[in-house]
């Protein structure tokens, strides 16, 4: 199965993921993390990657760099004319943080313990060929812009001398000192508290804004992803179950796991606190091979061709960006808006 076909409208691809699957070998049987994800990003465009834990969304993440040694994958991730899968060791190594830059979500894990941080992030410049004294004046510039107060003087301290959220940034400095086109940030701000997280995020989308830089955010916050994505692409079990732009997403899901996870979210437009409705249930395990919509166990609308037939992610009737992977979308659709400010607390969008 191909990508489905761009639209005039939507922005010429920085990368393509085609029919992507990622399989691991376990004691359980072949787990398969990823299966037959189709993704774009634009040039420029921000993409948000919402769903539950072990949705496959930092798997997919990680593949595109070709962070998963022991993975079997299959497909294609197209880069320009350059297909990532096939591409050797030393293309990649070419790749990740020049082309593509990393934003991992531990940024204790991410960084070496026992180099100062003013090193760790003037690598990635001196790999694009900075001289010395140009990376450093670029390294304390761009840390400075984070928000690291007096960027100078900490230059030479080490990361247990940071807090969480300081920490976060030099994380983020260190990939952008690559000059990456895609920047990859994956679950950036789980650690921090909810006026980190904005105030990181209004970064990074400054940042994309000012550099014309894609970037991918992958998350489970909605809340996040309202504010800061042009587009989104929801996934479950694996597969992304639907995508559209991030107003039309949230105003009119065309699918009941997109519906459920809103509707699971606070909404700051009810004053009266209506309870929170959760989906029930819980995903597929990823070994586990079944027939039709791997979410019909728990969809309230699931009819007998649920289960026999998995859905095509497919657009919508005269809505060619907006796609969903459900035998009923447009039913669905019609169920009622949900508007995105009712899950964003900040919004860049409009």
């Amino acid at each position: 199965m191909t990508s489905p076909a761009m639209t005039a409208s939507e922005p010429v691809p920085f990368l393509s993921i085609e029919d992507l699957h990622v399989r691991f070998d376990s004691a359980r049987g072949v787990v398969h993390a990823v299966r037959g994800v189709n993704m774009r990003v634009g040039k420029g465009e921000r993409l948000g990657i919402v769903g539950e834990s072990g949705s496959g969304k930092s798997v997919t993440a990680h593949t595109i760099l070709r962070l998963m040694p022991d993975a079997q994958i299959s497909g294609r991730i197209m880069m320009g004319d350059k297909d990532l899968v096939s591409a050797s060791s030393s293309e990649m190594r070419g790749i990740r943080g020049r082309k593509i830059g990393m934003v991992f979500q531990d940024p204790m894990t991410s960084l070496d313990p026992v180099r100062t941080i003013g090193s760790q992030v003037v690598e990635a410049g001196r790999h694009r060929g900075l001289g010395r004294r140009e990376a450093r004046a670029e390294a304390i510039d761009l840390l400075g812009s984070l928000g690291i107060p007096r960027p100078s003087d900490r230059f030479d301290e080490y990361p247990h001398h940071f807090s969480g959220g300081m920490r976060q940034r030099v994380v983020i400095a260190a990939a952008l000192m690559g000059a990456p086109e895609l920047l990859i940030a994956d679950e950036p701000t789980t650690a921090l508290d909810v006026r980190l997280q904005a105030r990181l995020l209004d970064m990074l989308w400054v940042l994309s804004q000012e550099r014309d830089m894609s970037v991918m955010l992958v998350s489970h916050d909605l809340a996040l992803v309202a504010g800061f994505a042009d587009r989104v692409a929801v996934m479950y079990a694996g597969a992304v179950q639907e995508s559209a732009q991030v107003d039309r997403l949230f105003d009119r899901p065309a699918h009941p796991y997109t519906d459920g996870l809103i509707s699971s979210a606070p909404r700051l437009d009810a004053y009266d606190h209506p309870p929170l409705v959760p989906i029930p249930g819980s995903p597929p395990p990823p070994s586990v091979r079944m027939a039709g919509c791997r979410f019909a166990p728990r969809c309230p609308r699931a009819a007998a061709l649920c289960r026999e037939e998995e859905p095509a992610l497919l657009p919508l009737a005269d809505q060619s960006d907006h796609r969903s992977a459900c035998h009923f979308a447009e039913q669905v659709q019609a169920h009622g808006p949900i508007p995105a400010a009712s899950v964003a607390s900040t919004s860049h969008n409009g």
